[in-house]
């Protein structure tokens, strides 16, 4: 489940969005915090190198100049002038290695001449961290001159501790828009998505929101505009449909009328054998054109408004009864496994249609020798409706297209029908707002009625 939600997660362009918009926003505060940092701790940095360079050129110009007692006023100017004095480091020796001026006590090991170096420094038994650099005078001397790091390192610290604390909180308003952003693409596209949902049910009139002038909104115009096209043409497709069809039904009916009318009851011959087949003809087409209809009617997506309560379990039972001396006679067996279900809102008549079709079905196909058993039970959100039988089934690839109006397996051509019984049945689960589910048992079909609710 939590691999499934992941990637779910990772498959959102909302979720792709906002980690992008994250991943830049992060970058950002990234440069940010370096540019910062570098401006700052950098930019001293640099300051101090200079000005520690700056004095040993001056103080080496001023040995070679006025000697090494010009050098040594200099150096004790520097240390007494009270300027830096806390962070200036200097140590003048001779040629011959004694300390001749200074307030560090050696020179650090390894270290080169004139070379901007840092290290480990003592002044006043103390061991510090420095910058420096050693220069050599033309009389051997070595003169050190450095800068106390403590200070820049304590600055350093602040920075860095100030541009954590700015990138975290930098991270928190990032997080934030990201999250605001998805929930705003989600439930942009949520609310899209629920009304696709609701026009694939079948009703067409709904609209997707339209507010603003952004990209959503002229992509749900551009959607509304479609959609109000399309129902025109449903409703169009539907009219015509139903005017034929009661256009077609009420001649029939005159007619049929009117061959019962002068067909005696006593009547014999082939001229009665005709009417009368002629009749069961016309009854048939008009079964056919209520079943159009009915069909219509669940296709438009408009359901009706059940009041009633009807009780799936006692027309389960009736129909069983019902059925069961055609199924003795087709010698198949049929099984009632019947459990007690609460009253649900529908119409009794087309529930009691939509299984007596799914019985005439599985008498018809299942052959003799088969068992066909009829399920009736709560389930979860509702309660099914469930006949099965062991006979030779339907081909796989043909399972989607069963419910469809006028399709017929082509080994079942032969026998009579019309090809509309499962898509009649199909009709009348959907005006209850539920559902028809076909599947192969190999051998044998199944076909499950949900009805929502109880």
């Amino acid at each position: 489940m939590q691999i499934r939600m992941c990637s779910s997660l990772i498959a959102s362009i909302a979720t792709r969005l906002a980690l992008m918009y994250g991943l830049i926003a992060v970058i950002s505060v990234g440069a940010a915090v370096l540019a910062f940092y570098f401006g700052t701790v950098g930019v001293l940095t640099s300051v101090n190198d200079s000005k520690i360079q700056s004095i040993s050129a001056r103080l080496k110009e001023a040995g070679e100049q006025g000697g090494q007692e010009s050098l040594r006023r200099e150096i004790t100017l520097q240390l007494h002038d009270k300027m830096d004095t806390d962070t200036e480091l200097f140590l003048l020796q001779s040629a011959d290695g004694q300390t001749v001026l200074g307030n560090v006590s050696a020179f650090p090991f390894g270290a080169k001449d004139g070379i901007l170096s840092s290290g480990t420094l003592q002044r006043e038994h103390e061991n510090i961290r420095a910058h420096f650099i050693i220069a050599r005078l033309p009389d051997g001397a070595r003169l050190l001159v450095g800068r106390d790091l403590r200070e820049l390192d304590a600055l350093r610290g602040v920075v860095e501790r100030a541009a954590i604390i700015g990138s975290l909180v930098a991270l928190l308003f990032v997080s934030a828009g990201t999250w605001f952003l998805r929930r705003s693409i989600d439930s942009r596209v949520g609310a899209v998505r629920r009304i696709a949902r609701n026009i694939s049910a079948g009703d067409l009139a709904q609209r997707v929101p339209e507010s603003g002038a952004d990209e959503f909104s002229m992509l749900s115009r551009d959607i509304n505009r479609m959609l109000a096209q399309i129902e025109r043409l449903m409703d169009g497709v539907r009219n015509v449909s139903n005017a034929i069809a009661h256009d077609l039904r009420t001649p029939l009916s005159r007619v049929r009328n009117r061959l019962a009318a002068n067909l005696r009851p006593d009547a014999a011959g082939p001229m009665a054998d005709a009417a009368a087949k002629s009749i069961e003809d016309i009854d048939q087409l008009i079964i056919l054109f209520e079943k159009l209809l009915r069909i219509a009617a669940a296709e438009s997506g408009v359901r009706p408004t059940y009041t009633d309560k009807i009780d799936l379990t006692q027309i389960a039972a009736n129909l069983v009864e019902l059925y069961d001396a055609a199924a003795e006679d087709s010698a198949i067996r049929l099984v009632s496994r019947v459990q007690q279900v609460p009253p649900l809102p529908g119409d009794r008549d087309l529930v009691a249609a939509a299984l007596g079709g799914l019985l005439d079905n599985a008498l018809k196909y299942a052959g003799s020798g088969s068992t066909v058993t009829v399920c009736c039970g709560p389930v979860p959100g509702g309660a099914e409706l469930l006949v099965r039988d062991t006979g030779p089934g339907v081909p796989d690839e043909t399972l989607p297209m069963l419910a469809e109006r006028f399709f017929r397996v082509d080994r079942s051509r032969h026998l009579p029908g019309n090809g509309i019984g499962l898509s009649n049945i199909n009709a009348i689960a959907k005006l209850h707002g539920g559902s028809l589910t076909v599947s192969n048992l190999h051998p044998g079909l199944e076909v499950r009625m949900f009805f929502p609710g109880g």
